[in-house]
């Protein structure tokens, strides 16, 4: 038994969305055949890939250490397969939607939208470089891109609209023994004695964005770039800030903290083609509405959030009205 394509799509998912649920969603398996394929994996490797934990799975060392190769071989299947793609970029499978997308909560949301509300068979790819899924999707070699940008560095798509689903602010994340953990907010400056925790390869945009707030806040960060590994260990270093979405389930013995003034901030966008296919645009436009919603969902899940925006009812209008498709914004 060997190791396939199959195992390492599955384990860079479980990478990039943090759970296995949402991993089988994003590779398109059913939850016990993704159970049983990690545990196949696992065994040919001879050893744990995950912790399991109530706030999800977290690599091992063997596991970052596949996740890394993983990346390495199924970058250069992608490769390949844009050098096909692009030699003829309409050869799209007919009923496929095909979406490149960040990861995040939304993300994960994908396959159930696409195969449940619009009927079509979801096509997922999740990667961190959201300027690949646009220039993907220029190249017709995707359908839409779900990506989430920071300000200063948006992404903007040749030949392509882009609809807003949410404006949202970054939140920070302060282990238990942080002096400031569990206060409602915190700001920005009080934080400037601190280590402010990134994990590897999530790109130059939030760290271009986290330096400038910071300066203007009158401080230079001091950084440090964290394995996933890392990420649960932060709990136990007094002085690490990790940047965290508002939505996101801090590791056990962490606390999830709004910064005062929302000095950081981040767009999730839909792109898709400015030329629609006949009937593209309705389905475009059911896309993006679906998303809104589970952007809604997703806040309401959340006590910290929904709490947040309660104090700050002048971020209500970030998020587009739930099911109103004239809400659409074009940027």
């Amino acid at each position: 038994m060997e190791l396939d394509f199959r195992h390492l799509r599955l384990i860079k998912a479980i990478v990039d969305t943090g759970s296995l649920t949402a991993a089988a969603a994003v590779v398109g398996m059913a939850q016990p055949s993704a159970t049983a394929a990690l545990v196949r994996a696992e065994r040919i490797l001879g050893g744990k890939l995950f912790h399991r934990a109530t706030s999800g799975a977290v690599p091992t060392q063997l596991g970052e250490l596949v996740a890394a190769h993983a990346l390495t071989v199924l970058g250069a299947l992608e490769q390949l397969a844009e050098f096909a793609g692009a030699r003829d970029g309409e050869d799209a499978v007919p009923g496929t939607l095909r979406v490149g997308a960040t990861p995040g909560l939304l993300a994960s949301a994908l396959p159930r939208i696409i195969d449940q509300v619009l009927d079509a068979t979801p096509d997922v790819r999740i990667g961190l470089n959201g300027r690949r899924w646009v220039n993907l999707l220029a190249s017709r070699q995707l359908d839409a891109a779900l990506v989430t940008d920071y300000p200063g560095d948006e992404v903007v798509g040749e030949h392509a609209e882009r609809r807003v689903v949410a404006v949202e602010p970054i939140f920070v994340g302060l282990p238990a023994g942080h002096p400031l953990a569990g206060r409602a907010e915190v700001e920005l400056a009080d934080l400037a004695g601190d280590t402010f925790g990134a994990v590897r390869d999530t790109g130059p945009s939030i760290r271009e964005h986290l330096i400038g707030a910071c300066r203007t806040a009158g401080f230079a960060p001091e950084r440090a770039s964290l394995g996933f590994a890392d990420v649960r260990a932060i709990a136990q270093r007094p002085h690490t800030v990790l940047l965290m979405k508002p939505s996101s389930q801090p590791p056990p013995g962490m606390f999830v903290v709004p910064l005062a003034g929302t000095p950081l901030r981040m767009t999730t966008s839909l792109h898709i083609p400015a030329e629609q296919p006949a009937g593209g645009d309705g389905t475009a436009r059911k896309l993006w509405a679906e998303l809104v919603e589970a952007q809604h969902g997703i806040v309401e899940a959340n006590d910290t959030y929904r709490a947040w925006l309660k104090r700050h009812p002048e971020w209500s209008g970030a998020l587009p009205a739930s099911g109103r498709s004239d809400a659409i914004r074009s940027i």
